[in-house]
């Protein structure tokens, strides 16, 4: 009975660049287009968002909190940069819309469930 080989997962396993991907033509193409319409619809759907009339009982922060939250995951899903390099924005964002103070904000990165997970 032979063993299955179980692919190795290494710091490189990640999030590629379409260069590096061997990938068929057809691929290729709808990476791309799913990549550059991530870049764009993200930033889009942000500052729609924002512009929206604030909904009944809903306060100004809790709606900036949602419109960076759906541009974070969108990224996420469509992948336009790293999913590490996406998952910063409300880290940015928060402390320079003045939701949270950064000192604030970046605490949450010395969460023991954080480091629980990273290991």
């Amino acid at each position: 009975m032979s063993e299955k080989k179980v692919p190795m997962i290494t710091a490189d396993s990640g999030w590629k660049s379409l260069d590096e991907q061997n990938l068929s033509p057809s691929e290729f193409n709808s990476e791309k287009l799913k990549r550059t319409i991530g870049f764009i619809i993200g930033p889009l759907a942000f500052i729609i968002l924002l512009l929206m009339p604030t909904p009944a009982g809903m306060t100004d922060p809790a709606q900036q909190v949602l419109a960076i939250t759906a541009w974070t995951i969108l990224w996420w899903v469509l992948e336009p940069i790293p999913i590490p390099a996406s998952a910063l924005i409300p880290f940015i964002l928060i402390p320079i819309m003045g939701i949270m103070p950064a000192a604030d904000a970046f605490a949450f990165l010395g969460h023991t469930n954080i480091f629980l997970m990273i290991g």
